[in-house]
């Protein structure tokens, strides 16, 4: 009796260590199910991340190229105003010359 006593006890020792073991590993098994889930959604937050980034770096972009677009419209405007000074100073002169021939044909 007292072997089938100890036989028994083992076997009862031995259920509930499997019993704890195996909860351990449903814990643990929970537990690297939700850190996988937790590691895909960080995944895809990093790649909406990275489109956010590009889109912002494209609109920077598109600034910076307006900018320089600006910039040049800028310097064809002063060249064009430097241009009209230049044209409407020569008609000037044009002009004053014109003058003072008709002023002297007048004279004769």
């Amino acid at each position: 009796k007292t072997e089938n006593n100890k036989f028994g006890k083992s076997l009862s020792e031995y259920a509930r260590k499997e019993e704890k073991l195996s909860h351990e590993v449903e814990e643990k098994e929970e537990s690297i199910a939700k850190l996988t889930n937790e590691r895909d959604a960080n995944a895809k937050h990093v790649e909406v991340l990275k489109l956010e980034v590009q889109v912002l770096e494209s609109k920077l972009k598109d600034v910076q190229n307006a900018g320089l677009s600006n910039i040049k419209l800028l310097e064809e405007m002063q060249a064009e105003n430097s241009f009209i000074k230049k044209e409407k100073s020569s008609l000037e002169d044009l002009l004053k010359k014109r003058e003072g021939k008709v002023a002297s044909l007048q004279q004769d």
